[in-house]
Order: C-alpha cells, then structure tokens, then sequence
C-alpha cells in the first residue's frame, strides 16, 4: 500500500473520530443555569434571587449560602406551583403547592413533605382539613366531599 495514501486513511479517521467527539459532547451539554441576584463572599446565591433552569424550572425568592431559604415561589413547566417558606433548599413551614388541575395543598411542610396542620383540595371539590405526617395523613382530620 502506498504510504501516502496510509497517510491520507489515518488523517481521514482522525477528523471522523473529532466529529464524533464533538457531535457527542454538543447532545449532552449539562443544563444551564441562569441567576440574577445577590451573592456572598464565597459568591453562593444569597440574599434575593431568581433562578431559571434550562427544563423551566424557577425559583423567585430568598437564598441562604447557595440554598431556597426564606419566601420564595417555585414553579414548574407543567403548570405546578409551591408558594412559601423554604429551608436548606426544602419546602419547610407554611405553604401552598398547587397542580395544574386544580389540586391544592395548603399547610404545613417538612423536608418537602405536608406535615402538620393541611388542607387537600380536589379539583371536584372534594377536601382532606387535618393532620399530616411525612407527607401521609395522620391523627384528626374531616374529609369531606
């Protein structure tokens, strides 16, 4: 085989294989993240923020070293919402989270689980006023529909 022509082969799957390269890095690029707000001194988001993510998830409210923490309203694409108190980036304290259909919770949160006093309602009207634990009803409540 002629040794110019070896040559030209292996040029030719070194840019195949670049292309390749380059093509499968480009599909899976990490989501981006935008933030407009404060920041410390370690530069974490603090302080009063919105940050959108690259799937259409934001969060409009109070930071606290890099995490949700205070008031804030996060929503999702699909049309959810939770509106309230955030600790360590987790629904912690009151709140409500609504669905895209009409359900709502309004109440009490723990680690991002309804927990104490809450109120369930269904889009058909139907209503849980009770008590909850790690996201579970639990104790006294009236359902009623």
């Amino acid at each position: 085989m002629n040794i110019g022509l070896l040559l030209n082969i292996k040029g030719l799957i070194k840019i195949i294989s670049l292309s390749l390269i380059i093509c499968l890095i480009s599909c899976t690029t990490i989501p981006s993240v935008q933030y407009e707000g404060d920041v410390n001194e370690e530069g974490k988001y603090h302080g009063k923020g919105v940050i959108t993510y690259s799937n259409g998830d934001k969060y409009v409210g109070e930071f606290k070293d890099g995490k949700y923490n205070g008031q804030g309203t996060f929503t999702f694409p699909d049309g959810r919402e939770y509106v309230g108190e955030f600790k360590d980036g987790k629904y912690n304290g009151q709140g409500t989270y609504t669905w895209s259909d009409g359900t709502k919770y309004v109440g009490e949160f723990k680690d991002n689980k309804y927990n104490g006093q809450g109120t369930y309602t269904f889009p058909d009207g139907r209503e849980y006023v009770g008590e909850w634990k790690d996201g579970l009803l639990n104790g006294q409540g009236t359902y009623t529909w």
